[in-house]
């Protein structure tokens, strides 16, 4: 077999000869006759790939493009003059791969999203074999070969076709792999929102990522899109129920763009969840922004207007729904509305559609209903309060912000798991590759099917406040096209982490050295490892709220004496001070994590750090890389976050050790 990076150089005079020859004869070329000279590579496409096996072949030859290779796709053999070929398809609608499966030259796993790359010899030629169990498997085969590709440095030492792509076979660790965005602020929605080009963009990215659902949340804890159906369309039986200050031209805008949305994830192999979390404005305080929806009418109108929207939309596979008081449906009539509208609606769509039921305020007797409905459910629960924590099940945990009872037998549903990273990861970066890795398995108890998390910069917007702006208040500083992309190593290692938490380390270190460089790239990732261990620790050490309302990337705890009455969020695992004193005063003893432990460990991560952050700046300055001058910031932030705590927690330790037993060596020990 040729190398593949030196055949594409030597090429090059060859094409050079042809060139020379035609302009000395002086005729006409006609561009669309087919060339003397086959393409390079060819990627056979056998039998249907389907929407996401299609968008991985088109990545795929959009990376040979980008390398300046002649790639051609085709269907069939007997059409390829390649030198080098990729077979690409599943063998269930295949009729050579599916040879191949059966007399053993490739195995796929069964699991669904599951892919094998194997290298064969077939028909005098050396062939890549790209087979996936459905059309997600295949897509992920592609779209790994197609990340292999753009990250090639065809500088180094030429590499043969199968070199570039090795051999692989995956299958993912957890079926749903889940990221949430919220509908928060019209004003700077309307900079994305309706961009084609930002969702090819953004689901682009989750399908690379390896997620395999997306939740589009309308109505969180705002009169904003509550409830979204008028803001759509007109429900034919109730044409008095309308949005304030939306014309029939703007609900047929946001139709259509919901469902380019919801089509386009389904092409990228992504189920597109339509989260609904008011039916109408929650009372508290809630100015509602829809006429005409009365109590004798909601329950009917919520029926229509969600099987109208699921025929209208036939890209959405899911409706979560929240049931409880915050939704605006008061407990006494929760099950009732629930049964007799929303979940009547679906139920007559006329296709099966999922229902995520978020259990937290669910009466029985609305799980019962949910479960009786006859459609496909699962309920969904907080895995560590509105915050993301450590990357365990919390041995105690308020009820409401964990999985309460969800998980007693019998069980008839399966349990998901949100991770609300709403109140702790709000603005700085994050990359913990190690926290990833713990947490993946943690997400099979109670059989659980998987899990979701928040978006970075969910919270932006929040309460739909008037205005529109980005988080850098000088766009000279911007280094990306939109905001999401600078949190592009939070979806990377959420998504592919989970899906394989035994995912080569390559993965991420290629596009750390895209982003800052061969020298600097170890360090940069080093210093993320240890920055990105602070806000969970914080969270899971002291919790004084458990809500999203409080900020731990800019919370200070309030003066020393508030600071120590602050308890863990795990009190099983963490010693609260009023725990540690009373324990060191009576000798007893414990396995629960100290104040000094707690401080210690916080001071390393800080110097951890620190001297990661130095010696990239060996390699990498502010002034030539904007991505890096950026990050540098914020990671600095998180140390001197670390630094602070780490000297508070001894400050209050030794604070309540002189409360508890008069020692005013402690109270000076404190002061210092």
């Amino acid at each position: 077999m040729k190398d593949f990076v030196s055949a594409e150089r030597r090429g090059a005079p060859r094409l050079t000869l042809i060139f020379l020859l035609c302009v000395l004869c002086a005729s006409p070329v006609n561009v669309l006759a087919p060339r003397e000279n086959p393409a390079r590579i060819a990627l056979i496409a056998e039998g249907d790939l389907g929407d996401p096996g299609n968008f991985g072949a088109d990545d795929l030859l959009g990376a040979f493009r980008e390398k300046g290779l002649d790639s051609v796709r085709t269907n069939d053999f007997r059409d390829a003059a390649a030198e080098d070929i990729i077979l690409a398809g599943i063998p269930s609608r295949a009729t050579r791969l599916h040879d191949l499966e059966s007399g053993g030259k490739i195995s796929v796993p069964a699991n669904p999203e599951s892919y094998t790359i194997r290298h064969l010899h077939l028909y005098n030629k050396d062939v890549v074999v790209a087979a996936g169990s459905d059309e997600r498997g295949l897509m992920y085969a592609l779209l790994e070969m197609a990340r292999r590709l753009r990250h090639l440095d065809t500088k180094k030492s030429p590499l043969s076709f199968h070199a570039i792509f090795p051999e692989a076979t995956e299958k993912p660790e957890i079926p749903v792999r889940g990221m949430i965005q919220f509908l928060h602020s019209a004003d700077l929605e309307r900079e994305w929102y309706y961009d084609r080009a930002y969702w090819e963009a953004y689901l682009g990215m989750l399908a690379r990522d390896r997620f395999n659902s997306f939740n589009l949340v309308f109505a969180h804890q705002t009169s904003y899109l509550a409830p979204p159906y008028p803001f759509l369309f007109t429900v034919e039986k109730y044409p008095q129920v309308k949005a304030t200050g939306v014309s029939e031209a703007d609900q047929k805008k946001n139709l259509e763009t919901l469902q380019m949305i919801s089509r386009m994830a389904r092409e990228h192999g992504i189920d597109f969840i339509m989260g609904i979390w008011e039916h109408r404005a929650w009372k508290n305080g809630q100015q509602s922004m829809v006429t005409g929806l009365t109590d004798d009418i909601l329950t009917d109108y919520s029926r229509l207007a969600m099987e109208k929207l699921l025929r209208l939309c036939p890209g959405i596979s899911g409706i979560q729904l929240r049931v409880n008081t915050e939704s605006g449906i008061e407990n006494e009539r929760q099950t009732e509305f629930y049964r007799d509208g929303v979940l009547a609606g679906m139920k007559s769509a006329g296709r099966p559609v999922l229902l995520d039921l978020r259990g937290w305020g669910a009466l029985q007797g609305t799980v019962d209903a949910a479960v009786n409905s006859g459609l496909p459910m699962r309920l969904s629960t907080k895995y560590w309060a509105e915050f993301m924590g450590m990357p365990y099940q919390a041995a105690k945990m308020l009820p409401s912000y964990s999985y309460a009872d969800f998980l007693r037998y019998p069980r008839p549903y399966p349990v998901f798991y949100q991770v609300w990273s709403l109140g702790s990861h709000r603005l700085l970066p994050w990359g913990g590759v190690d926290w990833m890795k713990r947490f993946a398995p943690t997400t099979h108890l109670g059989d659980g099917v998987g899990f979701e998390t928040c978006a970075p910069l969910s919270q932006k917007g929040f309460g739909n406040p008037p205005g529109n702006w980005r988080i850098f208040v000088s766009r000279d500083r911007e280094y990306y096209r939109w905001e999401f992309e600078r949190y592009w190593l939070y979806y990377l290692l959420y998504g592919r982490l989970s899906y394989n938490p035994n995912c080569h380390d390559g993965v991420w270190m290629d596009e750390l050295r895209a982003h800052f460089g061969e020298r600097a790239a170890p360090a940069i990732f080093d210093a993320l490892q240890a920055a990105s261990q602070v806000l969970p620790f914080l969270v899971s050490y002291r919790l004084s709220n458990p809500n999203m309302y409080i900020w731990p990337e800019k919370q200070m705890g309030g003066l020393l004496d508030f600071y120590i009455e602050v308890k863990p969020a795990d009190e099983a695992r963490f010693a609260s001070f009023e725990e540690y004193i009373a324990r060191r005063l009576s000798g007893a003893r414990s396995a629960k994590m100290t104040p000094e432990t707690a401080s210690e460990m916080l001071n390393r991560m800080a110097e951890d750090t620190e001297r990661a952050l130095s010696r990239a700046g060996a390699f990498l300055r502010t002034d030539e890389n904007k991505e890096y001058a950026a990050n540098r910031i914020d990671l600095q932030v998180l140390a001197l976050l670390a630094r602070y705590h780490a000297q508070k927690i001894r400050a209050g330790a030794n604070l309540a050790l002189f409360y508890a037993s008069g020692d005013e060596s402690a109270l000076r020990t404190s002061q210092s």
